[in-house]
């Protein structure tokens, strides 16, 4: 008899029907796992001088990468702590200078339509600019090479660690994808009303960021969700606009300096002249001002505020003034679509009692925690915020039954939504700082609650069967396990 295996999570870099309603961390870990073996191919390419695309790639690799794991971070912070992303983040900048100094180069290597004399602006700048990418190139690929091999060595121990947790996860994959995409186009809407000037290069560019994200998240559901391809190919084609907003305007301010730096290289040379005693006759200016750069450069200027004014042109006419119609609501409506899809996740989990905070969560993963429970008899429903460090969320959850397995929905919500429902919950609210601390396969909760002198540990098993020994650095600590004793539930703690 042939045996055969689960279906895939994902094909190709998208995930499958099966994935939505599997544990938003199994179905994570997978597509990450397979982004950081694209994010490694892609680094062996940038090795190769000759791969024109290469730094491209890896850096739409690298974005990727982030993306899924920002975008799911209540997912995967579990096991990856912050440092990962910010390394990886790093990674990113390192790359995006050259990357830029890349985009001036293709632009000039397209300019095709200036008078002989401004030619010498031209192959001034030219000059300039491929002396410092191969500056930054030199420098990025050091700095590369020793980050590398460590930060994705790690990332993916960390991935390990984090499929573990997919049985005993509270959510759905599409019930996590619901909440995080509409927080992101909060975000996108947001910055898009905001870059409504011509002038706005900064909000532009964030808004870019902005859609990026939404794009990213959407694309790995293209093949389930019929809409989903049509509005991630929106958001590409503003992603495209606004880029080339602010290709045109890094460009001008390179432009900018270029100019500066050749105005004071022209009047050195004018000078050293003058103390050399030369004669400035009239032969000596011809030469001065065939050699002058700066012509080519005004050129080359008046040249980029074109290519600006109509790439803003093209943007609002084409998506800023459709925005509600053409990006905001069909994301919603996926959303909505993903939210229904997503069924009631299961919580299994195992509580103790603690004498007192381990020495083990000096320096591990924290997050300060104000929760409150709404009246209600069987079904316990929940509003909680959670601070980790300038990273504000808010969540509503709905839990039923008692014990080692419980059913657990969660959304993610609104700040308007938390402080409206807050008040509901007074007289039955709990503060506490939540410690996440790895041990072997499995992640250990420890709360300190703030209100009363009282330390839990909680454990999220991946099976109900699953034998969870305390590690070393917990046990001394241990009274007694708590996990059917509803003395220690939160929503019976609450007061």
């Amino acid at each position: 008899m042939t045996q055969t295996g689960p279906p895939p999570l994902i094909q190709g870099g998208l995930f499958t029907p099966t994935a939505l309603e599997a544990p938003a961390t199994h179905a994570v870990t997978a597509l990450a796992t397979e982004r950081l073996d694209r994010l490694r191919a892609a680094r062996d390419r940038l090795r190769l001088a000759e791969d024109d695309e290469a730094l491209h790639d890896f850096r739409v690799a690298l974005r990727r990468l982030r993306s899924l794991l920002r975008g799911y971070r209540s997912t995967t912070r579990i096991t990856v702590p912050p440092r990962i992303p910010r390394d990886l983040r790093r990674l990113s900048r390192i790359t995006g200078v050259s990357r830029d100094l890349e985009v001036k180069l293709s632009w000039l290597a397209g300019v095709d339509d200036l008078r002989p004399r401004d030619r010498v602006g031209y192959r001034w700048l030219l000059k300039r600019l491929n002396a410092a990418k191969a500056r930054s190139d030199t420098r990025a690929a050091k700095r590369v090479e020793a980050m590398f091999f460590p930060l994705t060595t790690n990332l993916e121990r960390r991935l390990d660690q984090l499929v573990l947790h997919e049985k005993g996860a509270s959510r759905s994959l599409a019930a996590e994808t619901a909440s995080n995409l509409r927080a992101l186009l909060d975000i996108f809407a947001s910055r898009l009303d905001v870059a409504d000037a011509i002038g706005k290069h900064e909000e532009a560019h964030l808004a870019r960021i902005a859609g990026k994200k939404v794009r990213y998240l959407l694309e790995p559901f293209v093949r389930m969700i019929p809409a989903a391809r049509e509005v991630v190919n929106r958001y590409k084609g503003i992603q495209e606009g606004l880029g080339e907003l602010r290709d045109a305007h890094v460009l001008g301010e390179a432009i900018a300096a270029a100019l500066e730096d050749a105005a004071l290289e022209r009047g050195h040379r004018v000078a050293e002249r003058i103390r050399d005693g030369d004669r400035l006759d009239r032969q000596t200016l011809r030469r001065e001002r065939r050699r002058d750069p700066m012509p080519g450069l005004m050129a080359l200027a008046s040249l980029v505020h074109a290519r600006r004014e109509k790439a803003w042109r093209d943007v609002s006419t084409r998506w800023i003034a459709h925005r509600a119609e053409l990006l905001i609501e069909p994301v919603l409506a996926i959303a909505d679509d993903l939210a229904a899809r997503g069924s009631p996740g299961i919580e299994i989990e195992r509580k103790f009692l603690l004498n007192g905070l381990p020495e083990a969560v000096t320096g591990a993963d924290q997050l300060d925690i104000d929760q409150g429970y709404l009246p209600g008899e069987r079904i316990h429903e929940r509003i909680r915020r959670t601070r980790n460090g300038t990273d504000t969320r808010w969540f509503r959850t709905l839990k039923l039954g008692t014990g080692l397995v419980r059913q657990e929905t969660e959304e993610e919500t609104s700040e308007a939504v938390f402080e409206a429902m807050w008040p509901l919950t007074e007289g039955r609210r709990v503060r506490k700082r939540r410690y996440h601390v790895a041990a072997g396969d499995l992640v250990w909760e420890i709360d300190q609650f703030d209100d009363r002198d009282l330390v839990l540990a909680e454990v999220e098993l991946p099976a109900e069967d699953y034998v969870a020994e305390p590690p070393e650095w917990l046990a001394p600590y241990i009274v007694r396990e708590v996990t059917d004793d509803p003395d220690y539930q939160n929503s019976n703690l609450a007061q």
